[in-house]
C-alpha cells in the first residue's frame, strides 16, 4: 500500500461512475469523514498530476461535496504499465457524454483480450457491478453493425428520442441472442422492433417468459409484436405527474390502472 496526500482538484472521476448513488447514504458518509476523516482510502493510478480513481468513488464524491483541499488515496502501483495506460484512457473516453454503451463494451474487450484483464479488475477500474461489465461486453459482441450506435444508456427515466434503444433492452435481445444461436434472422426482427416500434425492455422480458413456458420464438414474435407497452410518462410529464400522485395519493401507474379499468378503448392499448 502506497498512501499519497494531493490537491482534490488534481483527482479525477468519471462522470456516472456509480448509478443510482443514494444521497441519503451519501449524506451519511461526508457526515462519518466529518467526523472521523475518511478510514479507508480510495484507490488511484497516476498520470502526471492527475489522479484517476479506481475503486472508492462515493468516499472521493463525499470529500469532494465537502469542500476538502486535499485527499489521501492509495497508488496503485500494483497496476501494470499497459493496463496503467488503457485504464487511465478509458476512465477518460467514458468522461465523454456521447460515448455509447458499444464504445464502452469495446474498449472493456480490449482492456481483456490485449491486456489480459479479468472482468473483476475492470469492474474494479469503472466502479461498477460485474454484470454490468458482462453486459457492455455482450452488446458489443452480438449487436449488429446497423444497431450499434443507437443502444443508449437511458433507459426510460426521461424520454428516449426515436429510434433509439434502451441499454437494458439491448441486453436482453443479446441474452435471447445467447439462447438461440441460430436464430440469426429472428433476433434481427426483434432488433428492428426495438428500433421501429419502440420495443422496451419489458417486451423482451414477455418473449423469454413465452419460450420458457414452451412457446416457440415464432410464437412469442408475433405476439410481442402485436403489444403495446404503454408507460405514465405517455400520458404526462414528470412534474404533472407528481402533482396528480399527491393529489390522488397513488402512483401514476395506480392512477392510469384505475383509469383503465373505466375506459375501454384505453384498455386495448395496455398489456
Amino acid at each position: 500500500m502506497s498512501l499519497v496526500k494531493v490537491d482534490i482538484d488534481n483527482v479525477v472521476m468519471k462522470k456516472n461512475s456509480r448509478s443510482g448513488i443514494n444521497e441519503k447514504d451519501l449524506s451519511r458518509m461526508m457526515d462519518s469523514i466529518k467526523k472521523h476523516g475518511v478510514l479507508n482510502a480510495p484507490g488511484a493510478i497516476r498520470k502526471g498530476k492527475k489522479w484517476y480513481i479506481t475503486d472508492g468513488f462515493r468516499r472521493t464524491l463525499a470529500c469532494k461535496k465537502l469542500g476538502m483541499e486535499y485527499i489521501v488515496l492509495n497508488e496503485r502501483k500494483d497496476v501494470k504499465s499497459g493496463k496503467k495506460a488503457l485504464a487511465i484512457n478509458l476512465i477518460e473516453n467514458l468522461m465523454r457524454e456521447d460515448v455509447t454503451p458499444y464504445g464502452q463494451g469495446r474498449a472493456i474487450n480490449e482492456m481483456i483480450s490485449k491486456h489480459k484483464m479479468t472482468k473483476e479488475e475492470v469492474s474494479i477500474f469503472l466502479s461498477c457491478p460485474v454484470t454490468r461489465v458482462v453486459k457492455l461486453l455482450n452488446i458489443y459482441k452480438l449487436t449488429p453493425a446497423k444497431y450499434r450506435k443507437l443502444i443508449t444508456n437511458n433507459n426510460g427515466g426521461t424520454r428516449r428520442k426515436k429510434g433509439t434503444i434502451a441499454v437494458q433492452t439491448a441486453d436482453l435481445i443479446t441474452d435471447l441472442k445467447n439462447s438461440f444461436p441460430k436464430r440469426t434472422k429472428d433476433i434481427g426482427k426483434l432488433w428492428e422492433m426495438a428500433r421501429e416500434q419502440g420495443f422496451v425492455s419489458n417486451h423482451v422480458h414477455k418473449i423469454k417468459r413465452m419460450v420458457g413456458a414452451g412457446a416457440d420464438l415464432d410464437t412469442a414474435l408475433k405476439r410481442a409484436s402485436t403489444s403495446k407497452q404503454v408507460s405514465p410518462s405517455f400520458f404526462v410529464d414528470s412534474k404533472k405527474a407528481k402533482k396528480l400522485e399527491e393529489k390522488f395519493g397513488k402512483t401514476m401507474r395506480d392512477i392510469i390502472q384505475d383509469e383503465v379499468k373505466k375506459n375501454k378503448v384505453l384498455k386495448k392499448l395496455i398489456v
